[in-house]
Formats: structure tokens, sequence, C-alpha cells
């Protein structure tokens, strides 16, 4: 029979350990909420990337810009080919189809983690015009009295809505749920989603912070090309459908992605006005839509991506359209 003070000791012992465990653990442990890259709830890809590089340390500017990559790594499904983001730098998604809120998760973003304990952090923001951002609420519980270096390790358990807490292939999901009553963002019409690196420091000047304020401890500095978090693919979850929105009152907008002409229907008559706008904000065209069925040629676009606004008399509504 042990003594009544090694009791004692490994209790407490048990329940610091367990106090460290504040969030979903690894991939393939129990209650994690890693998504394969073959789950089934997955039911579509980001079709669009643009990236602004981070410096490949931002307290030493003099090495450059990270340059691993390029944003076609990011498109389509997860592989392990991944775009470097350098320290702070930027990833702004779009999909073929806006992310709604669905039962359970929406989306999940993968990174590149050889084992699942080396692990780049990204801040995760939503947007339904590409003015308005939402960050999704983060909290990072790792130790900050010793910085992890740059080729160190983190507890996946500590970590929660920080992009980049599992390991290659696996995602890390966001529920937009949890942004219902955020102002500004309609969380049943995502056309964009906001991935920025995390810099690890726990040097308060150049360190991120988790929306508690706690400086974010990840490994760093990595003075590399391959510098900061490295985006591998981002997936929508469910069968949400661009066309199907719910706020579109009986609408449909078709085909998607689009050639020459569109097509808008609905069930009841309706006069409004389509206006297709740029990512960058230029008005690229404006046509008016009548009656129960209603074609809009949209031939002088160049191919890319694009804000489409549809406004009704009692309603406006905006989502992605994609030109060939």
């Amino acid at each position: 029979m042990l003594p009544r003070i090694c009791i004692l000791f490994f209790i407490l012992l048990s329940r610091v350990l367990n106090a460290g465990a504040q969030f979903a653990p690894a991939a393939g442990e129990a209650g994690s909420t890693a998504v394969y890259y073959t789950d089934p709830r997955i039911a579509g890809w980001a079709t669009e990337v643009k990236v602004l590089r981070g410096y490949m340390n931002i307290a030493d500017k003099s090495p450059g810009f990270a340059s691993s990559g390029d944003e076609s790594y990011a498109m389509g499904a997860a592989d392990n080919f991944t775009v470097s983001l350098g320290d702070s730098g930027v990833a702004v998604v779009s999909f073929d189809r806006p992310v709604a809120d669905i039962d359970g998760f929406d989306f999940a973003i993968f990174e590149n983690s050889f084992d699942g304990r080396f692990l780049e952090l990204a801040h995760v923001d939503v947007s339904s015009d590409s003015i308005r951002w939402i960050r999704f609420p983060s909290q990072s519980l790792t130790p900050v009295d010793v910085q992890t270096d740059g080729f160190g390790v983190t507890d996946p358990s500590m970590i929660n809505n920080l992009a980049g807490k599992y390991e290659k292939l696996y995602g890390t999901p966001f529920d937009l749920h949890e942004l219902i009553d955020s102002a500004g963002v309609d969380i049943g019409n995502i056309l964009f989603i906001k991935i920025t690196d995390v810099v690890g420091s726990v040097d308060s000047l150049t360190g991120s912070r988790d929306s508690e304020g706690r400086l974010i401890n990840d490994p760093w500095p990595t003075p590399f090309e391959s510098s900061g978090f490295d985006l591998d693919a981002v997936a929508i979850m469910g069968t949400a459908s661009a066309i199907d929105h719910a706020g579109l009152s009986g609408m449909r907008i078709y085909p998607v992605p689009a050639g020459d002409i569109i097509t808008v229907c609905s069930e009841s008559y309706n006069t409004g006005t389509i206006t297709i706008i740029s990512l960058s904000g230029k008005v690229m065209l404006a046509a008016a839509v009548n009656g129960y069925s209603d074609n809009v040629d949209v031939s002088r676009l160049p191919p890319g991506t694009y804000i489409m606004k549809l406004s009704l008399p009692q309603q406006e509504i905006s989502q992605l359209f994609i030109k060939r």
C-alpha cells in the first residue's frame, strides 16, 4: 500500500496534467475534431487564393520575405503541397459557393505539420463582403515563459480556434455559429476566409496574441523560405449550395461558374438589379432583371472571381460569382 503522501502526490499530479488538456487533442486521439482530407462531410475546396507574404523573420527583415510554394498550391484538395505565408503573412481564400452556417463545422483549414506537434498557427477571419471581417475567438494556453524555438513542439490540446492545430492532411475545423451575434457578417453567406500567420514570439513587441490577450507561443523564428504558416487547402463542409442559398427567397442563379450568359429564376415575379463587382471594389456590370426568369449577358467580363449583388425591393443579397 502506498504511503498517504505518495497518494496525494499522484492525485495532485493527475489534476495538473488534466488541467493542461483544455481543448480537443491531436488527430487520432479520442475527442479530436480533426477533419481528414477524404472525410465525406467535405463538399468542396477553395477555388481562389490570394497571398500577401510576410517576412521570414519579422524581427530581422534583411533575409526578405517567405517564398516557398505559390497560391495555386492552396487551391483544391489537401495534398501536402503548400504556400508559406511568412511572419504575419495573409491568405484570402474564396470558393465557387458561399460558406454557410450548417449543423456542426462549416469549413476546415489544412496545414502541413509533419508530426502533429510542430504546429505553425494562424488566426482566422471571415467576411461576407471583403470589407468587414470578423475573427474567430482564439485561445492559446501554451506557457510563454520559454520561447518555443524554430524546431520546437506545441500541445494541440492547448490551442483553440487557431488554424494549424493538426498534422498534415488533417484540417482544423471552424463553426460559423460561434459568430452568430457578430455585427456586419452574414454567417449564412460567407464569401471570403482570411488566414493570418501567428508570429509565435513571446516578445510582447513582436508576438501575436489570442482573443483574450495572451501571447501565442509557437515555433519562432523560422528564418527560411518556408517561414510561417504553410497553407495547404481550405475545405467547405456539408452540402450547402450557392445557388440554393436560403437568403435568395426562392431565387436561382445559374450556371455557376458562368459562361457568357447567366439566368435568374424566381418562384414569384421580381424586379431588381444585378451588380457584379471586382474583388477590388470596382463595378464591372449592372443589369436589370424582371419577371419570373431573365438572362444577363456577362460575356464582356474577364474570367475571374467577382461579387454578385442582387438588389430586390425588400432585400439585398451578395454571393460569389465566377466567370470562366
